[in-house]
């Protein structure tokens, strides 16, 4: 565990992404890299917690017109605590993810999934980067985090909060649902016999959110990534106000997942898939060599 930053060396900024007031930096310490990934937090509608800004703010005036000033206003260290990440040690595909970049949208077949995606998995090694999702699975790390568990090995899963949820703002909620099925690594691989699995995720997580913190289903996103970040079958959970990364054409429906399993059981075999792609990223380089671009 990492107490401080101070035997850390800054090198670049990676990126940012201004919509959600994140920063991306990379690091050094020694021989290793790190990239470390700051997230000033969303308010929280907190009564208790606005006398406190009020007492401890200042007001330095930019412009006044009438009634009307605009102000940059300090507050208290306290209240203004950055939500941050720490990867370390960091590799080249973990700096390459957060490296400012032009996007591109793929439109993944059937035969490219064959032919390119699986091939850049197992040149990637990406089964063999899941020892975090092992580690979490089997209760040796972050055992403390779980909220939730089904321990069915077929039809059973996992429920945690994610690292980006500060674990207090439900507007910003945010669980993974993860299977304990190892041989699941994106929604390529469900058929009809997973649809168990699936139903249980949904219910069974549904119903453990409403009872801790209030939230119908109604009010939540149940969604896969594709492609994933890490191929270990997931499933994101989100409140709907929250605009959590990817949930644009990456982000399939779980509801809709199930629906077209039960209606074309080999639907994810044969279904061309959308997803977006940075452009020094492998997978999209791939497909340019291929001639898919």
């Amino acid at each position: 565990m990492v107490a401080d930053l101070n035997d850390f060396v800054y090198k670049e900024v990676l990126g940012g992404d201004p919509t959600r007031k994140s920063l991306f930096i990379l690091l050094e310490k020694g021989e290793e890299q790190a990239v470390l990934i700051c997230n000033k937090e969303a308010f929280e509608e907190d009564a208790n917690l606005i006398p406190k800004w009020l007492k401890s703010a200042k007001l330095h005036l930019l412009t006044e017109n009438d009634k009307y000033g605009n102000y940059e206003m300090a507050l208290d260290p306290e209240l203004n605590l950055l939500k941050t990440t720490l990867i370390y040690p960091a590799n080249a595909f973990d700096i390459q993810k957060y490296r400012r970049q032009e996007f591109f949208i793929l439109y993944e077949t059937p035969e490219d999934y064959k032919n390119i995606t699986c091939n850049y998995l197992v040149e990637t090694k990406q089964f063999e980067n899941l020892k975090w999702v092992y580690n979490f699975l089997d209760k040796k790390s972050e055992e403390e985090r779980i909220i939730y568990e089904n321990p069915d090995k077929h039809e059973g899963f996992i429920l945690a909060p994610d690292l980006k949820w500060n674990g207090t703002n439900l507007d910003e909620l945010y669980f993974l649902a993860v299977a304990h099925r190892r041989d699941l690594h994106s929604i390529r691989d469900l058929t009809p016999n997973e649809l168990p699995l699936l139903e249980n995720i949904r219910d069974e997580c549904a119903k453990t959110i409403e009872e801790k913190y209030g939230l119908k289903k109604s009010q939540l996103k149940m969604y896969f990534h594709y492609q994933p970040t890490f191929y270990h079958l997931h499933v994101h959970i989100v409140h709907i106000k929250y605009e959590a990364p990817g949930l644009s054409c990456t982000s399939v429906l779980l509801d809709t997942v199930i629906e077209n399993l039960k209606i074309y059981s080999d639907f994810y075999t044969k279904a061309t898939l959308p997803f977006l792609r940075k452009e020094n990223d492998p997978l999209y380089k791939k497909f340019v060599e291929a001639g898919r671009v």
